[in-house]
């Protein structure tokens, strides 16, 4: 039995499309995003982690697979996972760009954005769903 928020819906399709291309970005990148004694490899694995956490967070409200109290709490961490995902993927970046000489793989950088910039939107999409509650 699904919720019926359509936010929820919205927020729950763009975080999987966005959790794909961050994996991929991630995979794509492989021994390129190395750099600063290992803080960009560490930013960029924490990012995905919470973004793992926001996926499946998520997932629990939209399927309602949690009492029915629980929702509020579970909704505002999947909230919080998506944008700190944001914050250490951009920031892995950032790292990585002011410390490294070479240039990272084009389209792994480009899926680790458009992942981040998703994780934004499921994230406001989350908060719209509270609004409009």
């Amino acid at each position: 039995m699904a919720v019926d928020g359509a936010w929820t819906d919205v927020g729950f399709v763009i975080l999987a499309i966005g959790f794909v291309l961050v994996m991929f970005g991630l995979a794509g990148a492989g021994r390129d995003l190395t750099g600063a004694g290992g803080a960009v490899e560490a930013l960029e694995i924490s990012g995905f982690l919470c973004y793992l956490v926001a996926f499946v967070l998520i997932g629990l409200v939209k399927y309602d697979l949690l009492e029915t109290g629980a929702n509020d709490e579970v909704t505002y961490a999947y909230i919080t996972a998506a944008y700190a995902s944001v914050l250490l993927i951009i920031i892995g970046l950032g790292v990585y760009g002011c410390k490294s000489e070479k240039k990272p793989t084009p389209y792994a950088t480009a899926m680790l954005v458009t992942g981040a910039l998703m994780a934004t939107l499921g994230g406001s999409f989350g908060l719209l769903e509270k609004l409009v509650d």
